[in-house]
This record gives structure tokens, C-alpha cells and sequence, in this order.
């Protein structure tokens, strides 16, 4: 199962952990003349975390931190001033017995054959600066790969007053070739993220004018998405299509050309709010 899942865990009998999935919605889904009864699952989680440890440099040993228990200190008359107890978290070797200064400790990676201790330059390359300049590598805007992965938080990408002609132009070659650019990594408040920087035009019916913009949207992390194979109710055996019989409701789907009102992508609660609060000013002011 997948780190992250959500769902009940259960001990087995021979001692392994396994996580029941449950799922997060169950019901039906209307998709034209189909009714999809169906449940939900969730399709991401939390990365696996990353395997460095605390390590004793000396004997390799794996270090956990324990609270140092307080210094009793002797009691004094009331009319002298008490210390305060002071406690510090001081980290022992289990091994060795023995407190360790900070020069004693250092990261590593639990191996099968053993801990193997990682050098300073090793720890130094997984931090991560950010830069003032980085690289767009141009691909395919229908590149299957970021809707298979999907996007997370979206910025704007909004032009210096001196370099709006080149906003300008990179908005058109991109709109116009059909790409998109793909930077990795793009550092962030000192977070490595992959994004995806394309143009967009937002019609009329969500801002009152159409607006055009570059947004670097970021990609979800690839680490993070569950295999829907390890999701229950996955179809891993689908029948055969009769082609004919789906003629019709190919044709029926082709035919459709609802538009998105805006307003039903916002928070279906937000909507209530506003409604509850209108209603509510319209009763006070008739009072």
C-alpha cells in the first residue's frame, strides 16, 4: 500500500501493518445517458519521507533524541528567588552509552548490509538555494504526462515594468507554438518545485473582461500519486466496447456545447454563505 494512504490500519496475524483504504465518497455519477456507480479514492498522499538518519560517526549507531531528565536542585528558604529547572534535550548512543557533542553526530542511510555515512558535500547537495536565473526547456502543451500527474498551486507570472514587451512576446510563442515551459527545479521559499509556466487567456465570464496571462502552475509530485492499481474496485480486466452500440452516445456527447458558469467552480459552501447573508440583510432591512 502506498505511504499515505487513507484509510483504517490493521494488524494481520503473522504482525504486518496494512492499511484498509476507505473511500471518500460513494455514489453515482450521471455522464450523459450512463449512471456510474462508482467510489472515490484519494489519488495522492504524502511522499515517502526521506530515509536519512541520525548516526553516531564513531560505532555507525542510530541515534534517537531523548529529553535529559531535570537537575533536582537543593531546596532553598522561600525568601531566596528559585531557579528555574532548566531541561535541554541531549542525545545519547544507545551503543556507546554516552552523551555525543554536535562534532559526533552526523547523517546517514540505513542499509541492509549496514548504516554507510554520508559526507558533508553529500548533505550540502540536498539543499537547495534559489536562483535569480533559471531555464524554461520548451515541450508539448498536450504533453500526456501533466494530466496524468496533475497540478498543485498556481502563481502569476507577472512582468517588471521594463520587461513587459517581453511578457508580451513570450505569451504569443507559446500560445502560438503550443507549448509550454517546463522548469525543474524552480526553488521557492527554499522548496525545490517542478512547474510548468503557460499561457492562458481567462474569458470575460470569470473577471467582467478577458484577460491574458502567463501562470506557472506547479506539478504534483510523481512520488507522491498512488498507483490506481493498489486502489480497490481498479478495473484491471475491462470488457470488450461494442463500437455501434456507443454510436449514438459518442454523437450525443459531440453535440454538447454547455459552457462552464464560473460561479458553479467556486466552493459550493462559499455560494451558501453569500446567499444565507444576503437573505439575512434583506430581513433586517425590512424591519
Amino acid at each position: 500500500m502506498p505511504w499515505g494512504c487513507r484509510g483504517e490500519r490493521i494488524l494481520t496475524k503473522g504482525g504486518t501493518v496494512m492499511v484498509k483504504t476507505t473511500a471518500e465518497w460513494t455514489g453515482v455519477i450521471v455522464v450523459g445517458s450512463f449512471e456510474l456507480d462508482c467510489r472515490l479514492f484519494g489519488a495522492t498522499g504524502r511522499a515517502k519521507p526521506l530515509p536519512l538518519k541520525m548516526v553516531h560517526i564513531d560505532c555507525k549507531t542510530v541515534l534517537e533524541e531523548e529529553a535529559a531528565e531535570p537537575i533536582e536542585k537543593e531546596e532553598k528558604p522561600e525568601s531566596e528567588a528559585a531557579a528555574p529547572i532548566e531541561t535541554r534535550e541531549q542525545i545519547f548512543c544507545p551503543k556507546c552509552q554516552i552523551p555525543l557533542r554536535a562534532d559526533q553526530i552526523g547523517r546517514g542511510i540505513e542499509t541492509e548490509v549496514g548504516t554507510i555515512l554520508l559526507l558533508e558535500t553529500e548533505l550540502n547537495s540536498l539543499e537547495f538555494e534559489p536562483a535569480k536565473r533559471v531555464t524554461a526547456n520548451l515541450i508539448a502543451a498536450d504533453d500526456p504526462t501533466f494530466t496524468a500527474t496533475g497540478f498543485g498551486r498556481r502563481l502569476y507570472v507577472m512582468p517588471k515594468p521594463a520587461a513587459v514587451g517581453t511578457w508580451n512576446q513570450v505569451f504569443h510563442v507559446l500560445k502560438e507554438s503550443q507549448r509550454v515551459g517546463f522548469l525543474n527545479p524552480i526553488v521557492i521559499k527554499r522548496k525545490a518545485n517542478v512547474g510548468i509556466l503557460r499561457p492562458l487567456v481567462v474569458p470575460a465570464i470569470v473577471f467582467g473582461e478577458e484577460r491574458a496571462i502567463l501562470v506557472l502552475d506547479m506539478l504534483n509530485d510523481t512520488d507522491c500519486l498512488k498507483d490506481p492499481a493498489s486502489v480497490p474496485d481498479y478495473p484491471r480486466i475491462l470488457p470488450p466496447i461494442n463500437v455501434a452500440e456507443l454510436a449514438k452516445p459518442i454523437a450525443d456527447a459531440q453535440a454538447a456545447i454547455g459552457r462552464l458558469d464560473p460561479e458553479r467552480c467556486v466552493n459550493p459552501k462559499r455560494i451558501q454563505i453569500k446567499k444565507v447573508l444576503t437573505q439575512a440583510m434583506e430581513r433586517s432591512l425590512k424591519r
